[in-house]
């Protein structure tokens, strides 16, 4: 198939994803990444406010603390607007480097349960029980965790580069400013997709013993099937939650059908 063809191939199968989940009584998965998603979220506003409370207590050493009200005199309303100001950026910095990692933080904890999932998505599929191996799930589990701290690293580095490139071509080509702009954005959520589908077409392929290097030599064989599953992933987990719960489970599920399918003829 050409990625066209894998990409709305991969779409497809999300639908048929949800029905097999409840169909076959697999719902109960669920569970797992609303509590994981829950504790991660209470966990890192924890941090953010922790981490930005130290930087504003260095910020009054540098400038001072703002004393009395706001508006006793136009010095002292610039300097709470100023310490407001820098809290607040502060605060959307830190919420937005937790939204570019909680996915492969969620994805990290719930690899062991996902893996389960996707040896049981499997079992129902073609019939065929897979043994269980505690220490090869030890193995596998590393193993999709430095994968995952790999794309990771990948992603960030692939978005500040369009970012980047975008900033300087916005400030030598002003007037293509409009078109630029969005385009990046559009790039930016494309790898993010790209990534995503690719650590969840990893647990089928574990099942499979595809090495570190086998996984990766897949992925870049088949980029359509990587970015069709990874678009939906990347579209639910925006909301927060609830689209983190759905999306993890659906997705796991949805790759392992289109990793199963032998109609695929894939590499």
């Amino acid at each position: 198939m050409t990625n066209y063809q894998q990409f709305k191939y991969a779409l497809g199968m999300w639908p048929k994803a949800w029905s097999f989940i409840f169909k076959n009584k697999l719902s109960h998965f669920f569970l797992y990444p609303f509590l994981a998603a829950i504790a991660i979220y209470l966990s890192a506003t924890k941090l953010i406010d922790h981490l930005v409370d130290k930087l504003m207590a260095y910020v009054h050493f540098l400038i001072g603390a703002p004393m009395g009200d706001a508006f006793d005199s136009w010095q002292s309303f610039f300097h709470h607007l100023a310490s407001n100001v820098i809290q607040f950026i502060a605060w959307i910095c830190g919420l937005y480097v937790f939204w570019k990692i909680s996915k492969y933080v969620t994805l990290i904890i719930m690899s062991p349960v996902m893996s389960i999932l996707s040896s049981r998505t499997e079992e129902i599929l073609t019939g065929k029980s897979l043994p269980f191996d505690f220490g090869q799930m030890m193995k596998d589990i590393i193993r999709g965790s430095a994968l995952s701290i790999r794309n990771l690293f990948l992603e960030l580095s692939i978005t500040m580069a369009i970012m980047f490139a975008n900033v300087v071509i916005a400030l030598l080509f002003a007037p293509l400013d409009f078109i630029i702009t969005p385009a990046s954005m559009i790039a930016s959520f494309l790898v993010g997709a790209y990534f995503s589908g690719f650590s969840n077409l990893d647990y089928p392929l574990e099942n499979r013993r595809y090495t570190f290097k086998g996984s990766i030599s897949f992925m870049r064989a088949n980029k359509g099937l990587a970015v069709g599953n990874g678009l939906i992933y990347s579209l639910l987990v925006k909301v927060p939650i609830l689209g983190v719960t759905l999306a993890t489970v659906t997705t796991t599920v949805a790759a392992t059908m289109i990793v199963c399918d032998e109609k695929n003829k894939l590499n």
